[in-house]
């Protein structure tokens, strides 16, 4: 008895597709990949992956979602783009995705017909261009798996890059991110900056596919049939039986892989051995977070809830949340939003006008505990909501006249600006009244026209008192910091109006404002929340902030508009300050 066992299966290892460039004779081109099929690869792993898809998408919004906006100059009409379909901003989000997609981007202009601007910007998706080894020239395709390829058949055409000596037509600006070339590689097209982790999200996306249909197909997975009654007398019968069994398909659809043994034996029933071992669940949810760590490493993601995924044990606290934030915006989004920015100068230089832009900064995002890991939603700090309840508050500044304003410390809370504003009141008023025992009726007449305006000659005729004791008045006024080079200090002013006002009528208020010596209330980066609030331009009780605090949620005092990273260090307070102001109101 011949006791040999005669198997069947298959194998469904596949090697991944590579970056490596070749010539098309034909067409003049380098191919994109040696099948020139590469781009296309890349978007079926980010179709593919839901991890790899929903960072993708949530780069791109940190990047370019809140928008632009104009820092100098007169923009409206460039950033209108009227002769396009899409606004700039509109445009630049398209561009910003093909910048996270394939770590480069193209934008394509038309000069007006004498030449003198560009009036029209396009986006133009970067796995549709092709272009030759010294990119002299570009070649776009709707359609690059056609193997015929016309203008009428797949739109294919020919523009020419940027060249200042000849502006008609359209024209060209492909921008790819600098990298190392590998064997193979002519460097002509850019790499996605997560290139280290397509293995993980080729897997990621084959172990989706497996779970489904592992469901569809009822769990049979990794199963050995042996048939005991005898050996096929050919190769071909034993594959008929398997196919009769099993199928024909050898793709991972086929997830309940069985193996077909033949062999001799005295019983004729066949014998069924399960393959999996009991820990298969195990090993496949160890491989899942082993494949989702290197997804997100690969992205420079430092935090997952950056991008709306809560991972086990993470406390995901709004301090937490806007640190990481800040850290990324700087290792990443400050980088990606440089390169953007250098083509929109160019742009706008391009355009005829003068000035520049800036990216709206988008707020970080975070995840609802009863979500998917890719049910992405804004759910910290709500903007809109909270200023919503900012609205409904305060008084317009218009209203008051401010004697005298200081900054609140950074680190106080709600106690203790209490304190702060009840020392202060009353240092104040103690300090107005120890000046005002002590100046006589001629200072302050002195005091009060130097305000005025008037000299001294003019005060000693209107006091009717020589100029030496006026001289000797100023020079009190002087040690006393109430005039500062012959004018009345900001403290001259205080003590004038403490004299003539009762403590009644005034109020101590507060403002929301740009730290002295950063910069104008607008710099580019500033959270649309502290625009909006500086804006609104109000002045606000204590206790209306303390009722603003309870209502959104969040301590307004000590954390105001979130993180800043101000070049050395990352604050839990943004680059505004809340500042109380000692006021007299208007009647």
């Amino acid at each position: 008895m011949n006791n040999k066992i005669i198997a069947t299966g298959f194998s469904n290892s596949k090697k991944l597709p590579e970056a490596k460039e070749t010539f098309d004779k034909k067409l003049g081109f380098q191919k994109w990949g040696l099948d020139n099929q590469y781009p296309f690869y890349l978007v079926d792993l980010y179709n593919g992956s839901a991890w790899h898809q929903g960072i993708v998408k949530t780069k791109t919004y940190y990047i370019a979602g809140g928008g632009l906006e104009t820092v100098s100059g007169q923009l409206d009409e460039f950033l209108k783009n009227q002769y396009s379909d899409y606004t700039i901003s509109e445009m630049m989000k398209k561009v910003a995705f093909d910048f996270e997609l394939f770590d480069g981007f193209c934008v394509v202009g038309s000069w007006n017909r004498d030449g003198s601007k560009v009036v029209r910007w396009e986006h133009f998706d970067i796995d549709r261009v092709r272009t030759n080894i010294d990119q002299s020239v570009y070649f776009f395709s709707d359609d690059w798996s056609a193997r015929k390829q016309t203008k009428e058949g797949t739109n294919y055409r020919q523009i020419l890059p940027l060249d200042m000596e000849k502006k008609e037509g359209k024209f060209v600006i492909y921008y790819k991110s600098p990298a190392k070339q590998t064997k193979g590689d002519m460097g002509t097209y850019p790499k996605p900056s997560y290139i280290g982790g397509i293995t993980d999200i080729n897997a990621d996306l084959l172990i989706s596919k497996y779970h489904y249909y592992e469901i569809s197909n009822g769990f049979k997975v990794g199963t050995l049939i042996n048939f005991a009654s005898g050996q096929p007398e050919t190769d071909e019968e034993a594959e008929a039986i398997r196919d009769e069994v099993k199928g024909t398909s050898t793709n991972i659809e086929d997830v309940n892989e069985v193996i077909i043994t033949f062999s001799d034996g005295n019983e004729n029933a066949p014998s069924v051995l399960s393959l999996n071992g009991n820990d298969l669940a195990d090993r496949y949810n160890l491989t899942e977070k082993s494949i989702q760590q290197n997804i997100l490493v690969a992205h420079s993601a430092t935090n997952p809830m950056l991008f709306g995924i809560k991972t086990e044990g993470q406390l995901g606290g709004a301090t937490e949340l806007l640190e990481s934030f800040e850290i990324f915006k700087s290792i990443y989004v400050n980088g990606r939003q440089e390169s953007l920015l250098w083509v929109l100068d160019k742009m706008i230089e391009l355009s005829g006008e003068v000035g520049e832009v800036a990216f709206i900064e988008a707020t970080p995002m975070s995840v609802k505990k009863e979500e998917s890991p890719v049910q992405m939603i804004n759910e910290f700090r709500s903007d809109e909501k909270d200023l919503k309840v900012f609205k409904k508050f305060g008084q317009s500044k218009d209203e008051f006249k401010v004697v005298k304003s200081i900054s609140v410390s950074n680190d106080f809370g709600s106690k203790q600006v209490a304190q702060f504003e009840a020392d202060n009141f009353s240092t104040f008023f103690d300090k107005i009244d120890d000046i005002r025992n002590d100046l006589s009726d001629l200072d302050k007449n002195v005091l009060s026209m130097l305000k005025s305006g008037e000299d001294a000659p003019e005060i000693s005729k209107a006091v009717e008192s020589p100029i030496k004791d006026i001289a000797k008045s100023m020079e009190k006024l002087g040690e006393l910091n109430l005039i500062v080079k012959g004018e009345t200090s900001k403290l001259g002013e205080q003590v004038l109006e403490g004299l003539d006002v009762e403590i009644e009528q005034f109020e101590i208020r507060y403002s929301y404002e740009v730290k002295p010596g950063i910069g104008p209330d607008k710099i580019p980066g500033t959270r649309q929340f502290c625009r909006t609030l500086i804006d609104i331009n109000r002045m606000y009780l204590r206790s209306e902030i303390d009722t603003i605090t309870n209502a959104i949620g969040r301590d307004v005092w000590r954390y105001r508009g979130g993180f800043w990273n101000n070049g050395t260090a990352t604050t839990p307070w943004c680059r505004h300050e809340w500042r109380q102001h000692l006021v007299i109101k208007k009647s």
